[in-house]
């Protein structure tokens, strides 16, 4: 049974509903938390507005009466903290939730010797809070939270409907929603693309969400930090568990030329000084060559404030110069066109004759570059990674996502090859030759053979002895002569086309043609270039995935050190030694600090003169000696 006297009144059930029983319905009643509004349903109408806490008014739950008057908070137009408690032999029995505006900010200690930010605090000592206490009525109710305190009044201006949702306490990233942001961040998705994904998904209006772009990138960070200690773990687990996965996965931690089995023949870098040092000590076999965009990209730096109009005429001359396929060739005209513009004494064109076997293609083409004479290719390959990752990505996403992207590289040429397979292309000439490359080589090299194919025609055999042959072009009897040697299973160019590039120059098929040779020898159609292996490669690595990370012990493997961005440090540098003890200067004819002879106060002609005469910029000289550091190059 139990006893009417000990139910509450009906004064404390209006507090316990935050309403009058008449007002509230059968299912209202049966429900006593209160929700938190949506964010996207802050417009509410005026008579909602009524839902105001009230001293006495009780909750079932520290959480409800968070939940209540955050409820409130939003509709009013401020949002609301915990602040302080108390507690009774170690339970909590008090509880307060001020404005998010209460107190002041304390002031920062200033520190001479760093760059600090003096960001403007939003506290204004606002006194309006909600104070909860636990109480203990009855059986039916054990435990309650009854309101003690409700400061109401705010000194300083409440938000409107639309702006409030942008305060920091009202913009959470749900689970479902980080699940989905990290899942679209693994496909390479930017925020912004995220942010509208998630806005069509739901079915609202652009900036309805209830969190910004700085929230996600804050998400980014968080899960980073989490990340961050175990992050080379992470990556050695995970290529553990391809391995188990595929039983041809291989991983190798720093070991690149053991895992390619043999040092490549050429390599294409910047002009860094100590990739240059590392790859004459560990690939000495490798020829090294830089990049020419990187060198190109430095002249108007170099040469407009010397130049001036004849800048243009410059760039045309060098192009020309570095066109030259023979070594004689260049060393001859090289002084040529430095004596016409007078830069014999300039320090980067002597630093570019010291460093010209790394650029110079006179004497590269004797080694395979693929036709390459840039880091395009890998800037490229960069640009296409960059899909799938950012910065932000682990060490564990970057495998996954190289991974993909290898995959998509796969699929990709695939199509490529099942286009070249069953595109039908018409034949310029229809010429024997022609018929043999198409039916071999892939699209790409199949261009680069049909346009000198098609300009081998242009040339003439002027004199042949024996194997020798010299060919020269038609038009112009000042071009320079190409000496093509062929045995009937030898050819060789002195251009060096095939060497450098890997395709048949124009000289050697004109030979060809000269003593009715109607077919390729095999082996000037590199394997490289043929469409099958290529075909055959492709579906290799696509049943065997990606390898290239063989087992070893990687116990003692541990996180990189962090890097540190570039350019002028954040802290100062400390003064010290007589640094400290520098005395300031004082002028000759007052003896006062802080000024000088020339501008004091007490010859106002000299001030007045001063002040008057412009001043003169002076040029700072610059010395031909000290190259620049890219070109000291250490063999």
């Amino acid at each position: 049974m139990i006893d009417l006297n000990e139910l509450p009144s009906n004064k404390d059930l209006v507090g316990f509903m935050g309403e009058e029983i008449d007002n509230v319905d059968a299912e209202n009643s049966s429900n006593n938390s209160v929700q938190v509004l949506p964010h996207n349903n802050l417009e509410v109408s005026q008579s909602d507005l009524h839902f105001e806490p009230f001293v006495g008014q009780t909750f079932q739950s520290e959480e409800e009466a968070w939940a209540f008057y955050h409820n409130y908070a939003c509709l009013q137009g401020f949002s609301i903290k915990k602040d302080r408690t108390k507690k009774r032999d170690g339970v909590l029995i008090r509880r307060d939730f001020y404005c998010h505006r209460s107190r002041t900010q304390p002031l920062k200690e200033i520190d001479p010797n760093k760059e600090q930010r003096n960001r403007v605090s939003v506290r204004c000592s606002c006194n309006a809070h909600l104070r909860i206490k636990l109480r203990r009525c009855n059986e039916i109710f054990p435990e309650e939270w009854h309101v003690t305190t409700f400061k109401v009044e705010h000194n300083h201006a409440l938000l409107s409907q639309s702006q409030v949702r942008f305060l920091l306490a009202n913009r959470i990233i749900g689970e479902e929603d980080e699940k989905q942001i990290l899942l679209y961040k693994e496909a390479g998705l930017k925020v912004r693309q995220i942010i509208r994904v998630l806005e069509l998904e739901k079915n609202i209006e652009h900036g309805e969400l209830p969190f910004l772009e700085k929230d996600i990138r804050n998400l980014y960070t968080r899960v980073r930090k989490t990340l961050c200690g175990d992050d080379v773990v992470n990556l050695l687990e995970y290529f553990k568990s391809c391995q188990e996965e595929n039983a041809k996965f291989q991983y190798v931690v720093k070991a690149f030329v053991t895992k390619m089995k043999k040092p490549p023949k050429t390599i294409i870098t910047d002009q860094d000084p100590w990739m240059t040092k590392a790859i004459a000590q560990e690939l000495p076999h490798t020829k090294h060559c830089f990049c020419m965009w990187h060198i190109t990209s430095k002249f108007s730096g170099w040469f407009t404030s010397i130049l001036r109009n004849k800048y243009q005429d410059w760039c045309k001359d060098f192009y020309g110069l570095y066109k030259l396929e023979a070594i004689e060739d260049f060393e001859n005209q090289r002084p040529l066109v430095i004596s016409k513009y007078n830069l014999s004494d300039n320090k980067h064109i002597k630093g570019l004759y010291q460093i010209k076997e790394f650029w110079v293609p006179a004497y590269l083409r004797s080694y395979y570059f693929g036709g390459m004479r840039t880091t395009g290719r890998s800037e490229y390959i960069n640009a296409f990674i960059k899909r799938f990752m950012s910065s932000n990505s682990t060490l564990k996403d970057l495998a996954k996502q190289v991974e993909v992207a290898i995959r998509q590289i796969i699929q990709r040429q695939l199509h490529d090859n099942m286009l070249a397979i069953t595109k039908i292309d018409g034949l310029r000439v229809n010429s024997p030759m022609e018929k043999q490359a198409s039916r071999v080589l892939t699209p790409f090299a199949f261009e680069k053979f049909r346009e000198e194919w098609s300009r081998s025609c242009q040339y003439s055999i002027k004199y042949f002895d024996g194997y020798n042959y010299t060919v020269k072009y038609y038009a112009n009897e000042t071009s320079r002569c190409h000496i093509v040697f062929w045995d009937s299973n030898v050819a060789m160019c002195s251009c060096k086309q095939f060497e450098f590039m890997g395709i048949i120059c124009r000289h050697i098929l004109r030979v060809f043609l000269q003593v009715n040779c109607h077919e390729v020898p095999p082996m000037y159609l590199p394997i490289r270039w043929h469409l099958d292996e290529s075909t055959t490669t492709t579906q290799v690595l696509s049943e065997q995935g990606t390898q290239g990370f063989g087992l070893i012990d990687d116990n003692n493997i541990s996180c990189p050190p962090k890097s540190h961005t570039k350019g002028r440090p954040k802290n100062k540098r400390q003064l010290g030694g007589k640094e400290l003890g520098k005395q300031t200067r004082h002028c000759s004819k007052c003896k006062k600090p802080g000024h000088y002879a020339n501008n004091c106060s007490t010859d106002q002609e000299k001030v007045n003169t001063a002040k008057s005469a412009p001043r003169k910029k002076t040029k700072v000289a610059t010395s031909n000696e000290d190259l620049n550091p890219i070109f000291l190059v250490k063999y």
